[in-house]
């Protein structure tokens, strides 16, 4: 399932666990889990998650909000949270978004 912006998705997905991928036009910037995505979703465009919080530093509170806001999401739903964290390292191993972080 996929939304035209975070907000859209916060609005319209579903409360579950899933693999989620923000698309900034044709590349896929970044790709999470989590079991509540809409949650998640919620804490990146309100820049309070790992994430949003290094584009902060990188960008600047303003242009990351900015940022984060044209972002398109496809969301993949998943049954459990271990299910959502395989998905995730496989489309992160597949596709190598420029903003995850591995430690």
């Amino acid at each position: 399932m996929c939304f035209e912006s975070i907000p859209d998705a916060v609005h319209g997905a579903e409360h579950r666990p899933g693999t989620y991928m923000l698309i900034d036009g044709d590349d896929v910037v970044y790709v999470g889990s989590s079991r509540d995505v809409v949650r998640r979703l919620r804490k990146h465009l309100y820049l309070v998650s790992s994430f949003g919080e290094r584009l902060a530093r990188a960008l600047g509170v303003e242009r990351a909000r900015e940022f984060v806001k044209r972002l398109r999401v496809c969301i993949h739903y998943v049954e459990s949270v271990e299910e959502a964290r395989k998905l995730e390292t496989t489309l992160i191993r597949l596709l190598k978004p420029r903003l995850v972080v591995r430690e």
